[in-house]
């Protein structure tokens, strides 16, 4: 990552550290507008009231929105004090966003960083996704969780799958969540039910539109797509997070820190190219003999 850093004409560093820095000058003021934990409250709020899930409006302070088993392996941390959760919840973000980003030099590490602090302070999920971005690269199974929180970015790891052939993690991506679905259900029965209408019922309510337009939504998808199949026939891997961005359910400056998986992908197809090719991630399914494509 340094190298490809260092390659970057000067304009083009520079323009890509002011941006970095307009993202977290304006995610701050919109975090001191919503407020300390403005997310992770939902959640923790969710967790103590499991039979009414829904009952908020999407826009409403405290609204849940992702699936009932993000909650149900939420509930436990839950059970702590308000101020304790959010801290731990916090420190675990800020913990994937450096894990993410420190292999990045100091001249964009410390960019990348301020931009990250942000989600950081109001606690959603997208530092957690940007890591099951990066891990699910070879195990399917992680792409799972950006499907039953924010949905649609984890339909950009499925398609990645597709366009590549590679069935054995697209089947342990689906099995996943299928057996999460499943297991949840038992926990806490007719939630997803409710989950499902409620998708349904802020799409009709007019709730999405008014966070991202109908004619952005198409153009991003298109050019989502487009980034899925290039990442995947190129092995851009690079491009997934941006698409990712593109079909995000709402874009703000939060939505913009997926991008911290892109260091960790660049350096993933950099080792790539170097690696043996029984240890490359199959772009074709004729690439392996069946059963040999490599673990989920």
């Amino acid at each position: 990552m340094e190298s490809a850093g260092r390659r970057l004409p000067g304009a083009v560093r520079v323009v890509a550290i002011v941006l970095m820095l307009l993202v977290f000058l304006f995610g701050m003021g919109v975090a001191y507008t919503l407020g300390f934990g403005y997310d992770s409250h939902a959640y923790w709020t969710a967790a103590h009231d499991l039979a009414h899930l829904y009952d908020r409006p999407p826009l409403a302070r405290d609204a849940y929105l992702y699936s009932p088993a993000f909650v149900v392996v939420l509930w436990p941390l839950a059970q702590l004090p308000w101020p304790i959760f959010a801290l731990c919840w916090g420190a675990l973000l800020a913990g994937c966003f450096f894990w993410l980003l420190r292999r990045l030099p100091p001249f964009w590490f410390v960019p990348a960083a301020l931009a990250c602090v942000p989600e950081v302070l109001t606690g959603n999920v997208y530092a957690l996704m940007a890591v099951a971005m990066v891990i699910g690269l070879r195990h399917g199974a992680a792409w799972s969780f950006p499907l039953l929180t924010k949905v649609t970015p984890g339909l950009v790891g499925l398609g990645f799958f597709v366009v590549r052939g590679d069935w054995r993690r697209l089947v342990y991506a689906l099995g996943t969540t299928a057996v999460v679905v499943g297991a949840t259900a038992l926990i806490i029965p007719g939630a997803w039910t409710e989950w499902v209408r409620f998708l349904v019922e802020q799409r009709a309510s007019g709730a999405v539109a008014a966070i991202l337009p109908l004619p952005v939504r198409v153009v991003g998808g298109a050019a989502a797509v487009v980034l899925v199949v290039l990442a995947a026939r190129r092995s851009h891997y690079w491009m997934l997070p941006v698409a990712a961005v593109l079909v995000s359910p709402t874009l703000g400056p939060n939505t913009l820190t997926l991008l911290a998986a892109v260091p960790r992908l660049l350096d993933a197809r950099h080792r790539e190219r170097g690696a043996e090719p029984s240890q490359r991630v199959p772009s074709e399914p004729t690439a392996a003999r069946p059963g040999e494509i490599g673990p989920g």
